[in-house]
């Protein structure tokens, strides 16, 4: 009783708790400005470590010492007067009340500042919670199968395939009708009930176009419908409206809308245009600045000639964007301005629609994003490219599974999009579905996508299956040095090879700018990003994490790489990683969900 009762006068219990609640109140501070300044994960535990172990030195020096408004002075022994007793009582009780009134101050700043930053990200944030497409039952569906060119010369392949793409446009405005685009052997078609398949054939003689149209039973095989169309190049247009009219009247479905404006054409404008779209399909620098003066070329000639504006509007996208050939500012400009004269001249144009989605949601206007997404949505409501887009836009917000459904939906009227099936590669790789992401990565391979692509993506992913053989001889068949040693790098470290992978690291690491701009990565930003990479999959979060600042740039404009890189699964876990969506979603304007 004489211990406990001397505690009790050397006020030892109430510097323990006046200790426990300044404690608590240090560690309010040092959460606050750990996620203002960024501070090291490691700092809230070493603190509390440090604050349990100073507790008992703590408590010794209350026993010994009062807290005196002199000071700091030696406690008095029994026998002396009561009053040094009662002022160590007072001042502690001052201490106590004081730090709690600040600690819950500072609680309820945080909480109505936490309250008001969710309430900013949700607003901001909720057209992630709606659909942006809403996808109709298909009552028929149509496989259109590539026309055949009849020409003497075997010259026309590039109108063939024109009329076949533009007759498919045009019947993707029907809601209820599924128009797959094949490319006459897909595995993808022969898989599935197609109700009836569309077949031509093109010929060009003296300016005039033999089309002849077939539409094929698709339980039996027999003839329903046939028609031979003979109208001159310039006008073009008229026929295939006229086409698509009638196919829509032999399959008992109605167009959403009247079709585009129909015009004459010009002949030497056209070819231009449709050579413009080839180059396009590239999907590689020298093919975009193809495309380019192409249709620079075609505006010369006709600029009264809607989907050329389209086309062009997409040309500068991807200057802007995807190589960096334009300031993000002028390219916006260019790429806006562009893609509304196509709708000054036709007011149906989804895709002029899709491609203004587009370019707001790089220029972070995501309710403006939505609007011409949901326009191009009710102009053609199954065009593969639209929905392409509306996953490209769930991706941009971090909603993988919604993501995936678009994918699929794109690939079911398209087995042949070769951008949606790489893209619903990486949504497997991300997830941990080596087997499907592979598969879908090789269809996109053998519908020519770019070398660079086929050899950097299926290097890693064999590296992730543990195929390590393969990995290093996709990574030996990549052309530029750069990509090269990064792969290697990465693969050597899979492998265990930890000397060589930090070998090249450090090699990677000491490019110049001017070395990575002659190189293949076309913005030091995107040197950045890699290294990330490198370094998430290394398990090193601190330079990871210092890497992705680097290029938060990079992640403004292509938000979807964080999220569908599966060398990043590992920081997710993190603080940091929550801090970085914090500060990506504040700069885009969107609520980021982590699935």
């Amino acid at each position: 009783n004489t211990l406990f009762q001397e505690l009790h006068r050397r006020h030892v219990y109430k510097a323990g708790v006046a200790y426990l609640v300044v404690a608590w109140l240090i560690m309010q501070v040092l959460s606050l400005m750990a996620d203002a300044f960024e501070l090291p994960d490691d700092l809230l535990p070493f603190s509390i470590l440090v604050i349990v172990l100073c507790f008992p030195v703590w408590l010794a020096i209350s026993w010994f010492y009062d807290l005196t408004e002199d000071g700091i002075v030696r406690t008095r022994n029994l026998d002396e007067n009561e009053e040094s007793v009662s002022t160590k009582s007072v001042n502690l009780n001052k201490v106590i009340i004081t730090s709690l009134s600040i600690t819950v101050i500072l609680l309820i700043m945080n909480t109505f500042r936490m309250k008001a930053e969710n309430k900013k990200l949700t607003t901001a944030g909720d057209l992630t919670k709606s659909e942006a497409i809403v996808i109709p039952e298909f009552k028929n569906s149509v496989a259109i199968l590539p026309f055949t060119d009849l020409s003497p010369e075997q010259d026309q392949d590039l109108f063939a395939k024109a009329i076949g793409e533009e007759i498919r446009e045009r019947l993707n405005q029907i809601p209820d009708l599924r128009v797959v685009f094949s490319s006459g052997n897909d595995p993808a078609i022969s898989d599935q009930k197609i109700d009836h398949f569309l077949e031509g054939s093109v010929r060009l003689s003296r300016n005039v176009f033999r089309i002849t149209v077939r539409i094929i039973d698709g339980t039996d095989g027999s003839d329903k419908w046939s028609r031979t169309y003979e109208p001159e190049f310039e006008d073009i247009l008229f026929a295939e409206a006229e086409i698509a009219r009638h196919i829509a009247e032999v399959l008992e479905v109605t167009m959403l809308v009247e079709d585009v404006k129909l015009r004459k054409i010009d002949p030497e404008a056209y070819v231009y245009y449709r050579k413009a779209n080839q180059a396009l399909s590239k999907y590689s620098k020298t093919g975009t600045l193809e495309a380019d003066s192409l249709i620079q070329l075609s505006l010369a000639i006709d600029d009264s000639y809607s989907p050329a504006w389209t086309t062009f509007s997409r040309v500068v996208f991807k200057k802007t964007y995807h190589y960096f050939f334009l300031e993000p500012a002028i390219g916006y400009e260019q790429g806006t301005q562009a893609a509304w004269k196509a709708i000054e001249l036709d007011e149906d144009n989804a895709m002029a629609y899709s491609w203004l989605s587009h370019f707001e949601c790089q220029n972070k206007e995501a309710d403006l994003s939505e609007q011409y997404l949901r326009t191009a949505s009710d102009l053609s409501p199954n065009y593969p490219d639209i929905l392409f887009q509306a996953a490209k836009f769930t991706l941009t917000t971090n909603r993988l599974e919604a993501a995936k459904e678009y994918l699929d939906k794109a690939i079911l009227l398209d087995p042949a999009n070769r951008t949606a099936l790489y893209y619903r590669g990486f949504l497997h790789w991300s997830q941990g579905d080596l087997v499907n992401a592979e598969k879908d990565f090789l269809k996109a391979y053998r519908l020519d996508l770019p070398d660079d692509l086929k050899n950097y993506e299926m290097a890693m992913l064999q590296r992730d299956m543990g195929n390590y053989d393969e990995a290093l001889q996709w990574a030996e068949n990549e052309e530029n040095q750069y990509l090269c040693e990064l792969l290697h790098c990465s693969i050597y470290y899979a492998m265990g090879k930890k000397t060589e992978s930090n070998q090249l690291l450090n090699l990677l690491k000491s490019y110049s700018i001017e070395e990575l701009r002659d190189s293949y990565i076309d913005a030091v930003q995107e040197h950045y990003y890699e290294l990330a990479c490198l370094y998430a999959y290394m398990g090193d979060r601190e330079n990871a994490f210092s890497y992705l600042d680097k290029a938060f740039d990079h992640l403004v404009i292509w938000p979807d790489r964080l999220f569908t890189n599966p060398d990043f699964n590992g920081l997710k876990n993190d603080r940091r990683w929550d801090q970085l969506l914090i500060r990506l979603g504040t700069e885009l304007g969107y609520n980021f969900i982590q699935e």
